[in-house]
């Protein structure tokens, strides 16, 4: 290196030491990025992360608040699916909803139940989709 380039790498290390105000937030910078129904969607989680932005750190904070979106998520999911089946199973009455069989459980050697017949011994037992217990 010449000294001239030691000069410019010099001035370019000095360049890359942030001040004390930096990073700089740009007025409507937020609002440009983000439309308003996504600043409406991610508003609660901000304002929960924002007292637990600086104890943790940008990077930290960023990774716990996309954790607990995305579990928030999951569960929110999983009570819609787990209401999906309880509430619209098909049955004989209706020609909607999801047909949930049931298969009857292993038998092997050494199990009590093993060598029983099956509980279901009619024809009429084999899906009846609620039919043969309806009180009509």
């Amino acid at each position: 290196m010449t000294d001239e380039d030691r000069a410019y790498r010099k001035q370019w290390l000095q360049d890359q030491i942030l001040a004390e105000s930096e990073p700089i937030e740009i007025p409507g910078y937020y609002e440009a990025r983000y439309n308003p129904i996504r600043r409406a969607i991610m508003w609660p989680l901000n304002q929960v992360f924002k007292p637990i932005n600086p104890r943790l750190g940008p990077q930290r904070a960023h990774f716990w608040r996309y954790l607990v979106g995305k579990g928030f998520m999951g569960i929110y999911f999983a009570l819609g699916t787990i209401y999906y089946f309880k509430y619209n199973a098909n049955d004989w009455t209706t020609g909607s909803g999801w047909r949930v069989y049931v298969s009857r459980t292993r038998q092997l050697p050494g199990h009590p139940d093993y060598g029983k017949p099956s509980p279901r011994q009619h024809p009429s037992d084999f899906a009846d989709f609620g039919f043969k217990n309806s009180p009509i």
